[in-house]
């Protein structure tokens, strides 16, 4: 497959991070034979620039005749081997750490039989990890709000607003940290999930998500009001305000 000027193809960006769409600014391609005139070397060198951070790369792309694969189809195909140079170098470039402390989870994992069924829970949180260590921000914070809709009922609300407004079982504090989960993360997962495509876009880097701390006051209190009720049977009627 050759590379008109001005097509757009996925190449790993050094700012970004990840491999991204980059715009093909210039490209020289060549074609080779081996000794013998049977093996066939294509090969693209190109300008390339991203789409999402505007950072201008080369890089070489080759194929060889012999290394044929095919697609779902049974259409066949050469792969491609991209060498992006600067050389791009992923290690390091993401967060070490979880998005939600390892503990948290264990401790969802251990409560008992309870009136609500904590899998899918830890399954977001678990999936929230693996989008966080490996630079997946747009699904980092599309897991966040889909957390935030999924846990008022053991709060006995019918949507996080209402917890963050209304729930007054540890105080100001929560609240606070609430609210802002409530606002900032529904403003910033709105403008990615709801926003069409266009020419030129902006990521979302770390910083955009760092939602850990609220996240990790409210799975403190999942915990404790799930533990409560799996030990007395409890309830959380009463920790609502009436404001």
């Amino acid at each position: 497959m050759q590379y008109p000027a001005g097509m757009s193809d996925s190449y790993l960006c050094r700012e970004c991070s990840r491999e991204t769409s980059h715009e093909v600014l210039a490209i020289v391609n060549s074609r080779d034979f081996d000794d013998g005139g049977h093996v066939q070397y294509l090969n693209n060198f190109l300008t390339v620039k991203c789409n999402g951070c505007h950072t201008v790369s080369f890089c070489h792309v080759t194929r060889c005749s012999k290394e044929e694969e095919y697609e779902s189809e049974g259409r066949p195909f050469l792969v491609a081997h991209k060498k992006m140079y600067p050389k791009v170098s992923l290690v390091g470039k993401f967060p070490s750490e979880n998005f939600v402390d390892a503990e948290r989870i264990l401790a969802l994992r251990r409560i008992v039989a309870n009136k609500f069924d904590c899998a899918r829970l830890v399954t977001m949180l678990d999936e929230l990890n693996a989008a966080y260590r490996t630079g997946c921000y747009i699904s980092c914070v599309v897991l966040v709000r889909a957390l935030l809709n999924h846990i008022p009922p053991i709060f006995e609300c019918k949507s996080f607003a209402e917890v963050a407004n209304n729930y007054v079982g540890s105080g100001k504090s929560f609240r606070e940290s609430m609210l802002h989960l409530e606002q900032a993360s529904r403003k910033i997962a709105d403008s990615h999930l709801h926003l069409q495509i266009r020419a030129k876009e902006s990521l979302p880097t770390k910083m955009q998500v760092e939602f850990r701390a609220d996240v990790d006051v409210l799975l403190a209190e999942i915990i404790w009001t799930l533990e409560l009720s799996a030990k007395e049977g409890g309830s959380v009627v009463g920790q609502i305000s009436a404001a």
